[in-house]
């Protein structure tokens, strides 16, 4: 019982259960394949192995397996198939969640004493020839823009106050100009009890989630060499930024997910620093995000 996480607050009822299997050979249905949640957990190991270790950049026209499973084995789930099987536990719990107006994001950045900040364009993603470090959903020379949504856990995400020698770190919020539709990979229903209405529909795929957002949040150190870790969620989001759209019929404009540093809420939004800034001219980019001067705040780190 322990094994499958079955769990009743009533000891005799538990115990009535257990009884109800003595003397009797059984097993689980389908003894010889993984359940589904276990299926897209592993699916989801395998793909990381592949797009960091062996085929990065074609791994969606491969159907093959390099685990040695056949096609028809119940249990095969190619590299090809992940993200599609991905968006299908994504779909069946609707986690697109669409943010007000006037939803705020923190920016932070870590800068000399002597280069004081304090314009919108200090503090916007960086420009594209200026996107040169790799991020957890962003290859390098693909800006976005990462925010949390207060000043603590921006400042965890951003700063390891230990390395930090006579600098600062100046973060001010930015808020939304109009409607965001987002990813939500925080707020995750529970995993229903057995007992549960329909709870039987989405205990594997809920399962399964809440390991998957568990794995996109792990911390990762910390420094500046480009981290073959990031590779599996950058291509994860790449795919809802451009794939998933189409099978939901609605604008992405990013992901919301937990910091690894402290639990609370991040953000990274497919926006440039030209959609955090008034519009330039009649074919300008959209302005989706606007600087709230108020939240100008300066913290000095210098030891």
């Amino acid at each position: 019982m322990e094994a499958i996480n079955f769990d009743v607050e009533n000891a005799r009822l538990l115990e009535n259960v257990a009884e109800s299997f003595s003397g009797h050979h059984w097993c689980k249905r389908e003894y010889s394949i993984l359940s589904p949640g276990d299926r897209l957990r592993s699916g989801w190991e395998k793909f990381k192995h592949v797009v960091q270790h062996l085929r990065r950049y074609t791994f969606w026209m491969d159907h093959s397996d390099y685990y040695g499973e056949s096609e028809f084995h119940p249990d095969f789930l190619s590299p090809s198939m992940m993200l599609k099987e991905l968006e299908a536990a994504i779909v069946s719990m609707d986690l697109v969640r669409t943010l007000p107006v006037g939803t705020e994001f923190w920016r932070l950045r870590i800068h000399s004493d002597m280069e004081p900040l304090g314009k919108a364009e200090d503090l916007t993603p960086p420009p594209i020839e200026c996107a040169i470090q790799p991020n957890r959903m962003s290859p390098a020379g693909i800006p976005m823009f990462y925010g949390a949504s207060d000043w603590e856990t921006a400042f965890a995400e951003v700063v390891d106050s230990d390395d930090l020698v006579n600098q600062s770190v100046t973060g001010a919020a930015f808020s939304s100009i109009q409607e965001i539709s987002v990813l939500d990979l925080v707020d995750i229903p529970d995993i229903p009890g057995f007992f549960a209405k329909s709870g039987h529909k989405h205990r594997h795929a809920l399962a399964f989630l809440h390991y998957f957002t568990d794995d996109l949040s792990k911390p990762i150190e910390r420094d500046r060499r480009p981290h073959i870790d990031y590779v599996p969620t950058q291509v994860f989001t790449e795919y809802i930024r451009f794939e998933f759209e189409r099978a939901i019929e609605t604008k992405i404009d990013g992901i919301i997910y937990s910091s690894s540093r402290n639990g609370g809420t991040c953000c990274v939004l497919f926006i440039t620093k030209e959609n955090c800034l008034p519009k330039n001219g009649p074919r300008g980019a959209e302005q989706i995000m606007e600087f709230v001067p108020s939240t100008l705040r300066l913290e000095n780190t210098a030891k």
